[in-house]
């Protein structure tokens, strides 16, 4: 049975005759995950599933600590498609920052 399959990547759609089995989209190469037939979820694109649970940690505690580095840690979370942690070390650092600029100008 032919079906329509939504890339996870880029998004287009092609056709295919399986299910429960990954494939490579036709328009930009990435493997995408092809689900059965009648499963409760649609074919979306899923979180990662690397374990970026220590860069996520040395983002947040260089964020606080050394704010540049932080700062460059969240872009690298952002690079590898961890939006909300990413954001978050940059917010931080930004933070950071400024209260030691902050704290510097008093003395």
């Amino acid at each position: 049975m032919i079906i329509k399959v939504q890339c996870e990547h880029c998004q287009s759609e092609f056709e295919d005759e399986g299910m429960e089995k990954t494939v490579f989209c036709p328009a930009c190469g990435k493997e995408t995950f092809i689900r059965a037939k009648g499963s409760n979820y649609s074919n979306f694109k899923t979180p990662p599933n690397d374990d970026l649970s220590g860069l996520i940690l040395a983002g947040y505690l260089t964020a606080i600590l050394m704010p540049l580095v932080g700062f460059i840690i969240g872009f690298i979370l952002l690079a590898k498609n961890r939006v909300g942690s990413g954001l978050g070390c940059i917010i931080v650092s930004v933070t950071c920052f400024f209260i030691a600029l902050a704290l510097l100008k008093l003395m």
